[in-house]
């Protein structure tokens, strides 16, 4: 078959289709003399260049290489195709990467003159054949059968497919294209696709009735119904059954459809009393934040459309009643809601969609399917009037998610985006959005310093909406929000200024930095030479502790409830005459319900965890070498002192390097590879305010933790005796030469920790205390500032 099709003659692209696309991720423009893969493209087609970086394009194991952007025209418009001839490589996935759709990224889009190009049927079908060969998909492995409803336009379906294999994907997938009795005949020579089944109608049977037959004898998981004027996006289909998989109930998942501008047509959609409909972020630019992360929502389009097999068999596919075509999609999706299942919006996935193209654009066109618009919202508003009921009417649109939404709203407020490896704020921050979504609370998160998009990639794809508070956008979320939920010093500080009063404002004080300031004055007051790493203060914070507290009181007064972690850090608020809600709430570490006691590690090695962007911490570990580690190797010889945490400097590293056994190891990447060397934590802080992240952890690990008074703050005091908690250096020192040499010590150390600690830091528990909190929090009226 391939041999037949390379001998036919070029022919001559259909005059009538407008406005399709091609990838240009990989094909390079030449005026070589070359003619290898040269392909010329009609006057129709509108170009469009991927936005990403090269390895944006790649994700997961399943890749290939792809050649060098280049742009350039020759005389006639040639254009040279020259794929990589590497095998497939291995790349690091870099999720959403290559879905992120950003104005500093410019879109090309090239216009063919017309009348001067034309396409190759074998040339086509041979291109596609080499994609699929290197695309590493296997159909007998296929989770999704991809339905492409086709009628004429054979080269618009052949980029729709084209777009599909271009790109790795770590989801296998079959393609079906359904041709539906067209008079062009060139669809059934696909069939010579490994990836590709063409099933074609002896009769037309409309696009509605011509999906069902195709999706009939479907034994996949999932079935999407992809329109044939549609070019997808890096990473389309893994982001659509990533978000699918998010929960059993999720039955519908749709993409953000873009227009060849690369403006929004549809970011999910809205359905009003008398079924009339509207597409969510229609005209707005991909990037915008209020249309980047992922919701329940009305209904998605039918041209690309992810449903779950079972929800598709069990309603019996698209309604036949709706013959050909037109709002199918809105009813079943209706449906899907009226068997209590969710239709989702995946922002992460992204497709093109030349809309008009394969129906037409205009309902008063008798011509045009697109008359049944209005014909079939009729029948729609009719078959589910007592469920549309309940809807707004299209002059009360909503202004983010669907009618299907529920939960208050509660915006969550940050310095900038959390890095656990930072501070232990960042953590309590990260577990509680986590927490918030777990509850069905809607959920934003704004931050004071500029956030990029990729870094919020993963909260935005379960459903975090995350925007700067200074922007206008930020400012509005603040103002709606039914609970504002802000985290640590220096967000307390700027809050204070906003216009908060009549609002639920929770403020977790991570710690008292006038506290902390005070106890670091008082340890370093004696010292003649302090590091500057030791003294360091907030940027533009006073070292004055009197002014310090001037500034930060505010914070603890003026939102309705203030979260203390410590009974010390809220005793200090009390004794210096802050007033207001207090509570005390303990740090989250999303732990297990119980903790196991492993083996104690053989490797006669102490360990060291902290930020050194934190003065406690330097501080720590200077007096650690200066006052215990010299005894600690005197009497255990063969032990190390291991230094973990990102912000090391470099004369800290190259000054505790030449210390014998201290070994400076920095930031580490999860916690198990700190617990896989470690024997035993010391903490000696000697100030600092609220519980100590790196305690919890280390003992939620299974390994023991010797420190201050300073380091288990939060902790029952009364069950740590002097072999796990002291601020005498020789009875920390005694404490920690026992645990390296004798087993016994180790366990009982760890069992002591462990026992202080309590069962308070388990996720079940966690959730549970949150849960209680907002729920009070939003039965109480809002405090009104005087």
């Amino acid at each position: 078959m391939r041999n037949v099709l390379n001998k036919t003659k070029t022919e001559s692209f259909n005059p009538n289709v407008r406005n399709s696309l091609t990838t240009l991720s990989r094909v390079r423009l030449s005026n070589s003399d070359d003619v290898r893969g040269q392909v010329s493209l009609n006057q129709a087609f509108t170009h469009y260049v991927a936005l990403v970086r090269e390895l944006g394009l790649l994700s997961g194991t399943k890749t290939m290489a792809i050649s060098a952007i280049q742009f350039l025209r020759d005389g006639i418009g040639v254009i040279s195709i020259r794929r990589s001839k590497r095998d497939r490589i291995r790349y690091p996935m870099l999720r959403g990467a290559p879905r992120e759709w950003h104005r500093s990224i410019e879109a090309i889009v090239e216009k063919v003159d017309e009348g001067k190009k034309f396409l190759s049927v074998p040339l086509t079908i041979q291109n596609l054949s080499a994609l699929m060969d290197r695309s590493g998909n296997e159909v007998d492995g296929a989770e999704v059968t991809i339905i492409i409803p086709a009628y004429n336009n054979f080269y618009e379906v052949a980029m729709c497919i084209e777009s599909i294999t271009s790109f790795a994907s770590r989801t296998n997938y079959a393609i079906i294209v359904a041709d539906d009795n067209s008079p062009d005949f060139n669809f059934t020579v696909l069939n010579v696709l490994s990836d590709v089944r063409v099933i074609r109608n002896k009769a037309n049977l409309g696009y509605i009735k011509n999906v069902n037959n195709a999706a009939k004898n479907v034994e996949t998981r999932f079935i999407l119904t992809l329109n044939q004027d549609t070019v997808v996006c890096p990473g389309w289909l893994d982001e659509l059954v990533a978000e699918m998989g998010l929960s059993e109930h999720n039955a519908i998942v749709g993409p953000r459809i873009l227009n060849s501008s690369f403006d929004i047509l549809e970011a999910g959609a809205f359905v009003y009393q008398g079924a009339s409909a509207s597409h969510r972020g229609r005209g707005s630019k991909a990037d915008s934040p209020q249309f980047s992360f992922s919701c329940d929502i009305d209904y998605v389009s039918g041209c690309a459309m992810l449903v779950r097999t079972e929800v598709w068999r069990k309603l019996g596919g698209l309604n036949e009643l709706l013959s050909p075509a037109y709002y199918d999609d809105v009813d079943l999706c209706l449906r899907t809601h009226a068997l209590g299942m969710r239709v989702r919006y995946a922002p992460l996935s992204c497709i093109v969609h030349l809309e008009g193209t394969s129906m037409g654009k205009d309902p008063s066109d008798p011509n045009s399917l697109k008359r049944f618009q209005l014909i079939n919202q009729t029948k729609v508003a009719s078959a589910h009037s007592k469920q549309l009921a309940e809807h707004t009417t299209i002059d009360q649109p909503q202004s983010q998610t669907s009618h299907f939404t529920s939960g208050a709203q509660v915006v969550c407020v940050f310095d900038t985006m959390p890095d656990a490896n930072r501070d232990g704020g960042s953590v309590d921050f990260e577990l509680i959005v986590q927490y918030l979504r777990k509850l069905n609370y809607r959920v934003t998160a704004l931050f004071i310093r500029p956030v990029h998009p990729e870094e919020s990639i993963t909260w935005r794809a379960n459903g975090v909406y995350c925007e700067s508070l200074n922007s206008q956008n930020g400012k509005d979320q603040l103002a709606n929000a039914d609970v504002v939920f802000s985290f640590g010093t220096m967000v307390g500080i700027r809050l204070a200024k906003e216009k908060l009063s009549g609002k639920r404002w929770i403020h977790h004080t991570s710690d008292v930095a006038t506290r902390r300031l005070e106890a670091m004055n008082a340890t370093l007051s004696n010292q003649q030479d302090v590091s500057a790493e030791a003294s360091r203060w907030f940027i533009g914070m006073p070292r004055d502790v009197s002014k310090m507290w001037e500034i930060e009181k505010p914070t603890f007064e003026k939102p309705s409830i203030t979260l203390f972690v410590t009974d010390h850090d809220l005793q200090y608020a009390i004794d210096h005459a802050a007033f207001g809600e207090f509570l005390q709430f303990p740090i989250l570490k999303g732990g297990p319900d119980s903790y196991a006691i492993p083996t104690p590690l053989n490797e006669r090695t102490v360990g060291f965890v902290g930020s050194f962007l934190h003065s406690p911490n330097s501080d720590a570990v200077e007096y650690f070498l200066q006052d215990m580690w010299p005894s600690i190797i005197a009497q255990v010889p063969d032990s190390k002192f291991l230094i973990w945490g990102s912000g090391v400097k470099p004369h800290q590293e190259a000054n505790w390097s030449l210390i014998p056994g201290v070994e400076v190891r920095g930031w580490f990447a999860d916690w198990s590879e700190v617990v896989s060397q470690t024997r035993v934590l010391v903490s000696p802080l000697r100030f600092g305010a609220g519980m100590k992240h790196k305690v919890v952890s280390t003992l939620i690990y299974g390994r023991p933790v010797v420190g201050t008074r300073t380091s288990f703050e939060g902790f029952e005091a009364s069950l740590l005796t002097s072999e796990v908690m002291s601020d005498d250096a020789n009875e920390t020192i005694q404490s920690i030469v026992q645990i390296l040499n004798s087993d016994e010590s180790c366990t009982k150390a760890l069992r002591i920790g462990i026992e202080g600690m309590g069962t308070q830091f388990s996720e079940s528990c966690e959730i549970e205390r949150l849960s209680k909190l907002l729920t009070d929090t939003l039965a109480t009226a809002p405090k009104v500032s005087e």
